[in-house]
């Protein structure tokens, strides 16, 4: 990272000059310009709002992926959570170790729910139908 106004001289200026050339120099003039080109490993889609946090274990191959979800959506005057409904959820498939098939959401006082996964590319997406505080993805 190089602070605008710094005076580069002599092969550092050449190199920066090299490395723009190249395109491996990345230039941003704010934190959204800084992130461009970088492919996140969760997506939510646009408008919703869900945290989540993926877990893999990297000793057992066979284990599956696991994301933990967290509604933040808290309603003071009605002291609820508002529920977030038809959240399209899209992680990096490097993320499983190998090709998912099965998704299975777990939330509290709800039987588990099989869900469909969609190959996107190099990504896959999982539609979560409702989650009104938190629940747990499991993809297999």
């Amino acid at each position: 990272m190089i602070p605008e106004g710094v005076a580069l001289k002599g092969e550092q200026k050449e190199l920066l000059e090299s490395w723009k050339r190249e395109g491996r120099a990345v230039l941003w003039t704010d934190p959204e310009s800084g992130l461009h080109g970088i492919e996140p490993l969760v997506r939510v889609a646009k408008g919703k709002r869900l945290w989540v946090l993926p877990r893999r274990n990297d000793q057992n191959s066979a284990a599956p992926l696991v994301c933990h979800f967290f509604n933040p959506c808290y309603d003071a005057k009605r002291d609820s959570m508002i529920d977030q409904t038809n959240v399209v959820i899209s992680l990096r498939r490097i993320l499983v170790s190998r090709r998912a098939g099965k998704a299975v959401l777990y939330t509290p006082y709800e039987e588990p729910q099989k869900l469909a996964v969609r190959s996107v590319g190099k990504r896959i997406e999982v539609t979560i139908p409702k989650l009104t505080l938190w629940g747990i993805l499991s993809l297999e």
